[in-house]
C-alpha cells in the first residue's frame, strides 16, 4: 500500500514538472511573440509616419524639361533606361517610342509605359523615378564660397541650399539673407535664428527659380579673425566720423538670374547714370541660357517693369534701356526652350526661341529678311560655338526663290544664322569679333571647319 502511494506521488511530481516546463516555455514564447509584435507595430508606425511624406513629395511632382528619369522594367531589364526630358518635353523609351513626359507625374508615366509594354511582356512591372531634378533650380550669389545655380529637389529648405553654396563665416551676413521669388516678391530671412534658436519659420521651403542673395556683413560687425607678428588679418571698423572731403555717396543695384557675373553693383550716382544696358555690361553680359525677351526691372518698392533685352541689344530699341535707381534689380530669367541667333542684314536681328524640328527658312521668316542689299547666297550657319565651331554655307537665294530645300537645314540649340551684306571671311578671328560680344564667349579652337549644307556640293578654296 505504502509502495503504491509512493509511486502515485512520484507520477504526480513528474507531471507537475512537465506541466511547469510547458507553461514556462509557453510564457517565454508568448513574450517573444509579444516583442516581435511590438517590433512589427513600431515598424508599421514608422512606415505610417514617414511614407506618406515621401509619397506626397515625389509622386505629386510634375516632370520638367531637363529632368533625368530612371525607368526600370521587370522582368525584362534590357528595356530599363535612364532618359533626359528634352527641350520638346519628350522622352524616348525602347519599344515604347517617344512621348511627352513634361507636366506628368512619375505615376502617370509608369501607367503609360506599362500599358504599351503589355503588348510585348506578360505582366510587366515598371518603376519610374526622378534621378535628377534638373528642371528645378535656384540661383545663389553674394558672400558664398560657390555662387551659381543649384538643383532644387522638392521640399528643399533655405539652409540646405546655402550649405551647398558654402557660407563665409567672417563675411556672410546671416541675419539679412534675401530670397527673391520668380514673381518678384522678396523675403528677408534671419538664418542665425535657424541655427542658434531653431526657428523653422526662417528656414523656408524654396521654390523653383528662386534667387538667394547673401549680403556682406557690415564692416563694423566684423571681428578680428587672426593676428600675426608679420601679418595682421583683420576687418577693422569703419571710422565713426569721416572728413567731409572724403564723404562719397555710393548707390547700388542688383543683377541676378542668367547674367555672367550676377550680384551687387555699386556706382556713384553723381558721376554715373545706371541703366539696364550698363548694368548688363558690368554684370559680364548675359549667359547662353538667358531668356532675353522676358527680363524685368524690379524696383526697390517691388513694382516690376518688363524689359525686352532682345530689342535693346539687337534692334537698338532704347525705350528698353530703363534707368535704374538705388536698390533696383535687373532680373534675367532662364530660357526653358531651345534658342538661336539670327544676325546680319535682316529686319529683326536677335535671339529667337525655337522648337525641335525648326528650320533655317522658318527662322528667316521670323526675322524678316531684307531682299535688297543682303548677300543671300553667302548666308552662314555657325554651330557648336565656341567649343567646336563649324560654319555651314547656305545659299538662301536658292532656298527662298528657287525652292532648293537642300539648303533648308534643321536647326539646333545655339545655332547662329548670319546674313551678310558683302562676302565675308571664314576665319576664326572674324567670327570671334562678330560672335564674342553677342554670345559672351570667344573660341580658342585650333581651326574652324567650313562645310556646305548637307546634300549640296562641297565648298572649295578654304
Amino acid at each position: 500500500m505504502r509502495g503504491r502511494l509512493k509511486g502515485i506521488a512520484t507520477l504526480i511530481f513528474i507531471l507537475l514538472i512537465t506541466a511547469s516546463g510547458y507553461i514556462a516555455e509557453e510564457i517565454e514564447e508568448d513574450g517573444i511573440e509579444e516583442e516581435v509584435s511590438v517590433a512589427k507595430t513600431k515598424i508599421v508606425k514608422e512606415e505610417i509616419i514617414v511614407k506618406p511624406e515621401i509619397e506626397k513629395t515625389y509622386e505629386d511632382y510634375r516632370i520638367g524639361i531637363g529632368d533625368v528619369l530612371e525607368i526600370s522594367v521587370y522582368p525584362d531589364e534590357t528595356l530599363s533606361s535612364v532618359v533626359t526630358v528634352g527641350f520638346d518635353g519628350k522622352i524616348g523609351i525602347p519599344k515604347v517610342g517617344e512621348f511627352r513626359a513634361q507636366g506628368k507625374t512619375t505615376t502617370e508615366i509608369d501607367a503609360a509605359v506599362t500599358s504599351v509594354l503589355k503588348k510585348y511582356i506578360k505582366r510587366p512591372e515598371v518603376v519610374v523615378a526622378v534621378k535628377e531634378f534638373k528642371s528645378r533650380k535656384v540661383l545663389v550669389f553674394g558672400e558664398v564660397v560657390r555662387p551659381g545655380s543649384f538643383i532644387l529637389p522638392p521640399s528643399t529648405r533655405l539652409l540646405e541650399i546655402l550649405t551647398q553654396a558654402g557660407l563665409k563665416d567672417e563675411k556672410s551676413d546671416l541675419e539679412s539673407i534675401t530670397v527673391i521669388h520668380p514673381d518678384g516678391d522678396r523675403e528677408i530671412l534671419n538664418l542665425r535664428k535657424v541655427i542658434e534658436e531653431g526657428d523653422i519659420t526662417q528656414n523656408i521651403i524654396l521654390k523653383p527659380d528662386d534667387t538667394l542673395y547673401v549680403p556682406e556683413k557690415p564692416k563694423e560687425e566684423m571681428k578680428i579673425i587672426g593676428v600675426d607678428t608679420d601679418k595682421i588679418v583683420a576687418y577693422e571698423k569703419e571710422p565713426a566720423v569721416k572728413e567731409k572731403e572724403e564723404e562719397k555717396v555710393i548707390s547700388y543695384i542688383y543683377v541676378f538670374g542668367e547674367a555672367k557675373k550676377p550680384g551687387k553693383i555699386e556706382y556713384d550716382p553723381a558721376e554715373d547714370i545706371m541703366t539696364v544696358k550698363r548694368a548688363l555690361t558690368l554684370a559680364g553680359w548675359y549667359s547662353e541660357k538667358a531668356n532675353l525677351e522676358s527680363a524685368k526691372v524690379i524696383r526697390a518698392n517691388n513694382i516690376q517693369e518688363p524689359v525686352n533685352l532682345n530689342r535693346l541689344i539687337f534692334q537698338a530699341d532704347m525705350s528698353q534701356d530703363l534707368i535704374l535707381y538705388q536698390g533696383d534689380s535687373l532680373f534675367i530669367p532662364e530660357s526653358k526652350e531651345m534658342g538661336i541667333y539670327v544676325l546680319g542684314h535682316i529686319k529683326k536681328p536677335g535671339f529667337y526661341r525655337i522648337t525641335k524640328g525648326m528650320t533655317v527658312l522658318q527662322a528667316i521668316a521670323l526675322a524678316e529678311h531684307e531682299k535688297w542689299g543682303a548677300l543671300l547666297k553667302d548666308t552662314k550657319l555657325v554651330r557648336s560655338w565656341p567649343n567646336r565651331p563649324t560654319v555651314y554655307s547656305i545659299n538662301l537665294e536658292k532656298l527662298l526663290f528657287r525652292g532648293d530645300i537642300k539648303q533648308n537645314m534643321e536647326l539646333k540649340d545655339g545655332d547662329v544664322i548670319f546674313v551678310p551684306e558683302t562676302a565675308i571671311s571664314n576665319t576664326l578671328d572674324f567670327w570671334n569679333r562678330l560672335l564674342g560680344p553677342i554670345t559672351g564667349g570667344l573660341s580658342t579652337a585650333a581651326r574652324i571647319e567650313v562645310l556646305s549644307a548637307p546634300g549640296t556640293p562641297p565648298i572649295t578654296g578654304f
